[in-house]
Parts: C-alpha cells; sequence; structure tokens
C-alpha cells in the first residue's frame, strides 16, 4: 500500500468536507477513509487543527490568490483582466466552495478565513473596475454586485440555469 502523503490527507479532508460535512473532520473518520493510523497523520500534522488549518490554508491559496495571480500574470486591460478572472472563477469546483461556506457557519476560525477571502475577492473586484475607469464608489457597487452574483450563482441546481444567467449577465456587463 502506498504512503500517504501531506497533500492525500489534504485530499481526503476535503472529499470529506465536501461529501459529508464539516462533522465528518474527525481523526476517526479521516483515519477510516484513508485506512491508516492516526501516527500516519501525526507523520505530517501536529493534530487535527493542523490538518484544518493547511486545507483552509490552499483553499485560500488555490481558490483566491491563484486566481488573482493568474489574472494579474497574463495583464491586459481591466476589463479583458474581468473576464479572465470570471473564466477562471468558473471553473473551480463550486462543492469546494459551498462546504468551506457550509463549515464557517459551525466554526468561528473558517468564518474569518471565509470572510478575509470575501474581502481579498471583492478588493480585487474593486481593482479591476478602477482599471475599467470606474469611479471609487462605482468600483465599489460593481464589485459588490459581481461577488454577490457568484455567490448565488454557486448555489443554482444545474447548468441550464448557469446558461441562462451566464446570457443575461452578459447584457448588464456581468459575466459569469
Amino acid at each position: 500500500m502506498a504512503r500517504t502523503t501531506d497533500i492525500d490527507w489534504i485530499a481526503i479532508a476535503r472529499r470529506l468536507l465536501i461529501d459529508e460535512g464539516p462533522t465528518a473532520l474527525t481523526l476517526e473518520r479521516l483515519c477510516a477513509v484513508a485506512r491508516r493510523t492516526r501516527g500516519s497523520l501525526y507523520h505530517h500534522y501536529a493534530g487535527l487543527p493542523a490538518l484544518k488549518a493547511e486545507l483552509l490554508s490552499r483553499w485560500a491559496r488555490e481558490h483566491t490568490d491563484a486566481l488573482i495571480h493568474a489574472t494579474e500574470a497574463l495583464g491586459g486591460p481591466g476589463e479583458q483582466k474581468r473576464r479572465r478572472l470570471d473564466a477562471l472563477a468558473l471553473a473551480l469546483d463550486m462543492r469546494t466552495e459551498q462546504a468551506m461556506r457550509s463549515w464557517a457557519a459551525y466554526d468561528p476560525e473558517v468564518r474569518a478565513v471565509v470572510h478575509d477571502m470575501d474581502q481579498r475577492r471583492i478588493d480585487y473586484l474593486v481593482a479591476l473596475e478602477l482599471e475599467c475607469g470606474e469611479s471609487s464608489a462605482r468600483a465599489r457597487q460593481l464589485a459588490l454586485l459581481q461577488y454577490a452574483l457568484f455567490l448565488g450563482y454557486q448555489q443554482l441546481p444545474g447548468n441550464a440555469e448557469r446558461a441562462e444567467l451566464n446570457q443575461t449577465a452578459a447584457t448588464l456587463r456581468f459575466d459569469f
């Protein structure tokens, strides 16, 4: 049997969070799914709080920081960056986003991280709108509206509804 790496533990934790919810993030459940002992987990993490902290950190890096860096790396005008960011954001696994928000309802530490990521994302959207020539007040309004649409988009049940929102949003200058 192959050795379980730190990345494997994070993948297992993420899968449990998505499939079973935050109450499944226990040492017993993680070890049962991994078919490993607690010692295997402790080899990589000081304990469950450390694993959870790394899970949150990776989510922040993969679902926020990486998108901002990828958007900025290609450069271009603000409108082009905004469209690129939209495409990258919609390629994310929305189940992970939903699971993090669900977890935040139960855990104040998770809630703080989710709040920080929300603020980072909104701040970046404001910056893009400023690049597009919007005033500070208008840029903030547009950023909040875009982010609210993104959060709502995650809750839509299927592709038909998402496609309809994409079509409507395009006519209103919002891309999703």
